[in-house]
């Protein structure tokens, strides 16, 4: 999709937004902890088991302590809706 940017110039400057059309696959992502200070250590924050066979975005992450991160999980339709409190040293997510 093409959406005009009127910028002050005699033109638009047209940019481009990619998006999933109907009956297309939504793009995958995933959600890291890095540690920047003192050892290195990454942990992947899994998805739901609800979600394990469905589509779903990730609309939300917060910090909600020093070492708690909250995700919150939709589905593709987006009429299920699940929020986790996850630990960010383990992994271990709790809805």
């Amino acid at each position: 999709m093409e959406l005009p940017h009127f910028v002050g110039a005699d033109y638009p400057i047209c940019a481009r937004y990619a998006y999933p059309k109907a009956g297309q696959p939504i793009p995958q992502v995933k959600v890291f902890v890095v540690n920047l200070r003192g050892p290195s250590h990454t942990v992947e924050i899994f998805r739901p088991d609800t979600f394990e066979f469905r589509e779903y975005y990730i609309t939300l992450v917060k910090w909600v302590t020093i070492s708690q991160l909250a995700v919150q999980w939709m589905n593709r339709p987006q009429n299920l809706s699940l929020l986790t409190i996850c630990n960010t040293t383990t992994g271990i997510c709790v809805e």
